[in-house]
């Protein structure tokens, strides 16, 4: 990534992870820490966090949806790399080249990206995470079926362009997850690993595709 890391965090991810990383990493190079109270993952904090990142070498992101879309978001734009950590399994675009981010309007869109350079999490900090968030990710999981319809419905109806590989890829470690589900709930890490495996796969489908229509459709609006 480079010499001196900038380390992005929330003050709850911050505490739950974002300090340790940011410690180990001084032992490679000079670490700052941007801590975002509170952020919502618009195009008031996307310049704001620009600002902030404008020196920043390599871009370390520590959270889940809201500071990964930002830190994504921003590095993306001029091309810089960036990693993330994540700490809760809500939502499968950890890995995609899409970033989703509220515009002026008020209108939530997924905006053009890119990947990140390295995904890495502990199973024990996100299987620790609040279970509205693993709830969250497992609902992304879940909605899978419905947007393959909706999006085979609109290849056959519209023409769109469809593609089975983001599926084909997923399937194995989505009926494992389905299997384990109630136990998200219990906080279990087996269970929290296959999310993370199902959400993980998703996102590169996206990125291997350039769509995101294998992961929402209809159903997200």
């Amino acid at each position: 990534l480079g010499e001196r890391f900038t380390v992005v965090a929330d003050p709850a991810t911050y505490d739950a992870l974002g300090e340790r990383v940011a410690r180990e990493l001084k032992t490679l190079g000079p670490v700052d820490v941007v801590i975002l109270d509170h952020p919502h993952a618009d195009m008031a904090n996307v310049e704001s966090l620009a600002v902030k990142l404008a020196d920043a070498d390599a871009v370390v992101a520590v959270g889940s949806g809201t500071i990964n879309d930002l830190c994504k978001f921003v590095t993306g734009r001029n091309g810089r790399r960036y990693c993330v950590f994540g700490t809760a399994g809500s939502m499968n675009g950890y890995t995609s080249t899409t970033a989703s981010i509220t515009l002026e309007s008020g209108l939530k869109v997924s905006l053009p990206s890119h990947a990140p350079s390295g995904f890495f999490v502990d199973l024990g900090v996100s299987a620790a995470a609040p279970t509205y968030l693993s709830a969250a990710g497992f609902g992304d999981c879940l909605c899978r079926s419905v947007a393959q319809i909706d999006w085979w419905m609109s290849h056959r109806l519209l023409g769109t362009a469809y593609h089975q590989v983001p599926f084909l890829i997923q399937e194995q470690d989505e009926a494992a997850l389905n299997e384990r589900a109630a136990r998200l709930a219990e906080h279990d890490i087996e269970a929290n690993g296959y999310l993370y495996r199902v959400l993980t796969l998703c996102g590169l489908g996206i990125s291997f595709t350039g769509v995101s229509n294998h992961g929402s459709m209809g159903e997200h609006q």
